[in-house]
């Protein structure tokens, strides 16, 4: 999850990486006024975020996301532990009666008989990937940390864009709202 946010007010608080929940967002604004006439709620419980005001200059308190700082530093703090974690399958030490569960915290190398070698072997390319160098670390540090490149167009931007709104949002007009959603290509 990169650049992580919650919905606000938090009635529900389902937290969502900031391009993804823009997305979603805007997906909702009428393209041709540029306004919501329409409820937006979130997409996984429904509950229903703040109105988002017409009217300029709009209060702050109507900023329908909150960042979740929580989630971004247990993020990280997963993401470098993959990183650094040996080669090998990997699997969490649990009681003999709760069973045994793939990567997590707090993880040791132990066999698990019960798996068959095709899916060790997916669990250890799973693994691969969050390693430096690996292809799901490379995408996560392109949207989390704003590395640009062809094949990252709008992902890096989430931050800057989350960034961008937020500052803005008071006096944010329905034609910048319209520029968005094109932005977004929703």
């Amino acid at each position: 999850m990169a650049y992580p946010f919650t919905l606000n007010p938090g009635q529900c608080g389902h937290t969502f990486c900031a391009i993804c929940i823009l997305k979603w967002f805007f997906s909702r604004l009428h393209s041709h006024c540029g306004a919501w006439h329409e409820s937006v709620d979130c997409p996984i419980c429904r509950s229903l975020l703040v109105i988002t005001p017409d009217r300029v200059p709009r209060p702050d308190t109507t900023f329908p996301f909150v960042p979740n700082r929580t989630a971004a530093a247990v993020a990280e703090w997963l993401i470098e532990k993959l990183r650094n974690t040996p080669p090998g399958p990997l699997v969490v030490k649990t009681e003999d009666s709760e069973g045994t569960w793939g990567w997590a915290t707090g993880c040791s190398r132990k066999k698990d008989a019960s798996k068959s070698p095709d899916e060790k072997e997916d669990e250890s390319a799973d693994v691969a990937g969050w390693r430096e160098g690996g292809l799901m670390r490379t995408e996560w540090l392109k949207k989390d940390r704003q590395v640009h490149s062809p094949a990252c167009s709008i992902f890096g931007e989430g931050k800057k864009e989350m960034n961008r709104i937020f500052k803005e949002w008071s006096t944010l007009t329905s034609q910048d709202f319209k520029n968005m959603k094109q932005k977004l290509g929703v």
